[in-house]
């Protein structure tokens, strides 16, 4: 079906029935489909679209709507295509009729608070999902959180969807996602209020904590909950970044720095929040940030210390993008067949220190099992040898193999 006459054939009542849904979290699959959680109501809905070439080629949607291509799945399609604008409709709206009560409701009317309440606390103890939902509408805002409360508020979005079952289904970590951005919201908004303070790395790193908790609870399916994870770290350094006072700003980044590289160093929530710093900053913050990473890599060098792979690969990013590589090249070495670690690390070298990226391209062309992980190696050392007017043999040799890998006339 055609995208173009599903958009053309939806009607006004339609159009204002989708001016009241809410599109979140677009992602785009490898197979060029978008997945997105669709809002009706207090109902979220999981729904897919296949588009090539203005195509739909494949749609789904977890309602139970009987028509094909639902209001749901149109939502997305609008959202996808920007040509939804919001309410077309120029009719004037018709005054409502008062909806009569239903019977629950007209009995709801004759029942003693008591008599309510005592039906709640047993339809709570058999359904938890509901009472979670309850306690997100009419539990106390809390204007402060310790610490410690993080794990429980974590806890109880898990418990209230699955109670005792281990594995979660897509449709049920949507709603457990959806409850802890309900629940976490107010956290944030405490820790914006201290973001001037270590404080609030400390609840960042009780929700993530807690968070890491539930996989080894449960059977997590896909990526959507580290990607939330991902967009908490997000909202932290965004709200680091913010800070309008730069003294402010430099003593938190240096706490998180003394942490990264001193107190736990390559600890991966930490590394994490400064390579996100780094991303959402400014150009005085990444300044800041590439000079003082290359700093600790010198003293953690002086020391003869080192961190993981992973947590060097963030930070290396950092330092090669700041401009301040070469004051701490010598901290790095290569690490065997990590080959995305190593061709960034090189590839910055090759100008610092030739001499050295020729000798580690050398080591990781004997190292590598395939030839064709050796191309980005060989180019390197091709350009190595260029810029420094090296033998011509060498050259040759290193040409001949490139050749045989990835063979071109000027080879």
């Amino acid at each position: 079906m055609k995208a173009e006459e599903i958009i053309k054939k939806l009607s006004a009542t339609k159009k204002n029935k989708i001016a009241k849904l809410t599109v979140r979290e677009v992602e785009q699959q490898t197979d060029g489909s978008y997945i997105a959680f669709v809002d009706d109501a207090a109902e979220s809905f999981d729904v897919s679209l296949l588009l090539k070439e203005n195509q739909i080629t494949k749609h789904t949607c977890d309602c139970t709507a009987p028509e094909e291509f639902c209001i749901h799945k149109t939502t997305l399609l609008l959202n996808l295509t920007e040509a939804h604008t919001g309410n077309v409709s120029s009719k004037p709206s018709r005054a409502r009729k008062v909806p009569k009560q239903s019977q629950a409701q007209q009995i709801l009317q004759t029942l003693s608070l008591p008599q309510v309440s005592n039906w709640l606390q047993n339809y709570f103890n058999k359904n938890k999902e509901a009472e979670m939902l309850f306690l997100l509408d009419f539990s106390p805002k809390t204007v402060t959180f310790q610490v410690d409360e993080i794990e429980n508020i974590v806890q109880k979005a898990f418990v209230a969807v699955m109670i005792k079952r281990k594995k979660i289904e897509l449709n049920e970590l949507k709603k457990i996602i959806l409850y802890l951005e309900q629940s976490l919201q107010p956290v944030f908004q405490y820790m914006q209020s201290l973001i001037a303070q270590q404080t609030a790395y400390f609840i960042l790193e009780a929700i993530n904590k807690s968070i890491n908790a539930m996989y080894s609870k449960y059977r997590v399916p896909g990526t959507r909950l580290q990607k939330y994870q991902e967009q908490i770290i997000d909202k932290y350094t965004l709200m680091l970044n913010n800070l309008q006072d730069t003294v402010l700003w430099q003593t938190q980044t240096d706490f998180l720095l003394q942490t990264c590289f001193e107190l736990d160093f390559g600890k991966r929530l930490v590394v994490a929040v400064i390579g996100d710093a780094y991303k959402n900053g400014n150009t005085e913050q990444k300044t800041y940030l590439s000079s003082h990473v290359s700093d600790y890599f010198i003293q953690l060098e002086s020391k003869h210390l080192k961190l993981p792979r992973e947590a060097e690969e963030v930070l290396l990013q950092i330092v090669i993008e700041g401009g301040d590589l070469k004051k701490c090249h010598t901290y790095f070495s290569m690490h065997p067949y990590e080959n995305n670690f190593n061709v960034m690390l090189l590839q910055a070298l090759k100008d610092i220190d030739p001499d050295r990226a020729l000798q580690y391209c050398n080591r990781a062309v004997k190292q590598n099992t395939k030839a064709e992980y050796n191309i980005p190696y060989l180019k390197i050392m091709e350009y190595i040898m260029e810029m420094n007017n090296m033998p011509q043999k060498q050259l040759a040799q290193v040409r001949r193999d490139l050749f045989a890998i990835d063979p071109y006339y000027e080879r």
